[in-house]
């Protein structure tokens, strides 16, 4: 029916004002800035349109909607903006503007109403996202456990003392002689930021330590990492 196609409609233009939203704020410049005007007053007339037709459609089922409320904030935003932006052209309310543009971002979840599989997905976010967190503490906490290890293991080997190691030469104590020091070397190395200019120094001086460095580049780099 009609609000079936409107519904497609305004869809369709939410995505297209994302994209007009991301050029200007790489292109706009003063000599431009009727053109971000007029294209802010179209998209504001669309979706002004669709809620009145939404109104008329749904009568007094219409305030019981939340996502309606939202439109209409975001459209009397939008407006307001314009007001003030063709009042003020300071550069800290042009950036307060673009940020108030922003909100109508927003208008993306609706999409989520006209697709089911999108609906789906959303709705599986949130346990999701806790697995993810859960996944990120566990590793955080084993990190630490490695970080232990570590500080007597290496930091404090002192036949590792004239060993230098990373793009800078730091010395073994340096990168491991400490808790935090260790732990900070040990997530880089965890995300194989030059794992190997840390690593190779010291199985080269140490070979046995390859059955430390290993075990942890199996379990987070290759095990953790790729999980989440």
């Amino acid at each position: 029916n009609f609000l079936q196609r409107l519904q497609v409609a305004v869809a369709c233009t939410v995505l297209l004002n994302v994209f007009v939203i991301a050029f200007e704020t790489d292109l706009s410049n003063d000599s431009s800035v009727v053109i971000w005007i007029v294209f802010d007053i179209i998209f504001l007339l669309v979706y002004l349109f669709e809620l009145l037709v939404l109104l008329n459609a749904q009568r007094s089922a219409w305030v019981r909607d939340c996502w309606n409320w939202f439109d209409a904030v975001v459209i009397l935003t939008g407006f307001l903006v314009l007001v003030i932006a063709n009042a003020n052209r300071q550069e800290a309310s042009v950036s307060l503007i673009r940020l108030v543009k922003l909100v109508r971002l927003l208008r993306l979840v609706k999409l989520a109403q006209m697709s089911p599989e999108i609906l789906i997905v959303l709705l599986a976010s949130p346990q999701d996202v806790m697995t993810i967190v859960s996944f990120v503490l566990l590793g955080l906490f084993g990190i630490l456990v490695f970080a232990i290890a570590a500080v007597p293991l290496l930091g404090r080997n002192g036949s590792l003392d004239g060993v230098e190691i990373g793009v800078a030469g730091d010395s073994v104590f340096q990168r491991f002689g400490t808790i935090s020091s260790a732990y900070e070397t040990l997530f880089e190395i965890m995300l194989m930021d030059g794992w190997d200019e840390k690593c190779r120094p010291l199985v080269e001086e140490e070979p046995a330590l390859l059955f430390f460095i290993l075990p942890f580049l199996m379990i987070f780099t290759f095990g953790m990492v790729n999980m989440i």
